[in-house]
């Protein structure tokens, strides 16, 4: 039978310290993902996910800036609104290089989430305002917990819902109130002369 000696018997030093740098090289870059998982599932923006609000916001407020608001004489029932506001419902009108667009925000609560679709429609030809509006698949959405409303503004006083017609507030504001923050974005409407 054959000895073997102490040298042979174990793992020398040198390697042991390599094998412990390479598991603990692995094992910070797992917890390193799963932290940065955990902050994705935390905020619920993920890559995936959507627009963030701000970019929400920022599309708010671009669009809001170009409205169409024309006014119409009380005979044209018919005419399609240039402006609709309540509080879950946003729609209104822009002019854009392909012509006459019209724009929908709507909030849907889902439980204690809420879901922001933005929907855009091309109205086109002589008849542009008496066509009704085809709303097709969202443009973009965005999905967060808490509520989102609309509020139209008119001489300092706050209102829910505009009434349907020609005319249109001064400022629309929309509030999207959040687990951690709460954040209000406001629109100048201009007046059509």
């Amino acid at each position: 039978m054959t000895s073997r000696s102490n040298r042979d018997a174990g793992f020398t030093v040198v390697e042991v310290l390599v094998a412990i740098t390479v598991l603990a090289l692995i094992t910070s870059m797992a917890f390193g993902v799963m932290r940065f998982g955990t902050q994705v599932w935390d905020r619920g923006q993920g890559p995936l996910s959507g627009p963030s609000v701000h970019d929400i916001g920022f599309r708010f407020r671009s669009l809001l800036g170009r409205a169409v608001l024309p006014s119409v004489r009380q005979s044209d029932l018919s005419v399609k609104v240039p402006f609709r506001l309540q509080s879950k419902l946003l729609e209104f009108l822009t002019m854009e290089r392909e012509g006459l667009t019209a724009w929908q925000f709507v909030a849907e609560p889902r439980g204690s989430d809420t879901r922001l679709l933005v929907r855009r429609a091309r109205l086109s030809g002589p008849n542009a305002w008496f066509q009704p509006i085809d709303w097709g698949v969202p443009e973009f959405r965005w999905t967060g917990s808490g509520s989102v409303t609309f509020a139209a503004f008119e001489s300092g006083q706050a209102v829910n819902e505009w009434p349907v017609g020609p005319s249109a507030p001064q400022i629309v504001a929309m509030t999207i109130k959040e687990a951690r923050s709460d954040l209000q974005i406001t629109a100048l409407l201009r007046q059509a002369k």
